[in-house]
């Protein structure tokens, strides 16, 4: 076996992005990670940059390692934290779409709020 070093967050990172997108409620999630693999990519570099890596040799990822509660936590809530993130870049950078046409754009929102009261 080698002594060389590796990264076992990255493996442990994409095994946990693969769940969180297969297990995710909202289908709009899994649609927009799924379509495009370098989305994909993209939440798995966000992930990394925010989590405390840990390195090891060959042997450290055939025994499995399993990172523990608080690693791993750190390690869902970046997947959750970049899936919003991503989405809501993703979102922005689309057309609004139009203003109800139920709301006059010369009337202000306040006055409608008031007049329903």
């Amino acid at each position: 076996m080698s002594n060389e070093l590796i990264n076992l967050t990255e493996e442990i990172v994409v095994l946990e992005i693969e769940a969180t997108l297969a297990c995710h409620s909202e289908p709009d999630c899994q649609r927009f990670f799924l379509t495009d693999p370098s989305k994909k990519q993209r939440l798995f570099r966000y992930v990394l940059d925010r989590v405390p890596h840990r390195y090891g040799s060959e042997s450290a990822r055939t025994a499995n390692y399993a990172p523990c509660g608080q690693r791993l936590l750190q390690i869902e809530q970046a997947i959750q934290q970049g899936i919003e993130v991503l989405m809501a870049r993703e979102l922005s950078l689309l057309p609004q779409s139009p203003a109800p046409e139920a709301v006059s754009q010369s009337t202000p929102a306040r006055e409608i709020v008031s007049a329903t009261f």
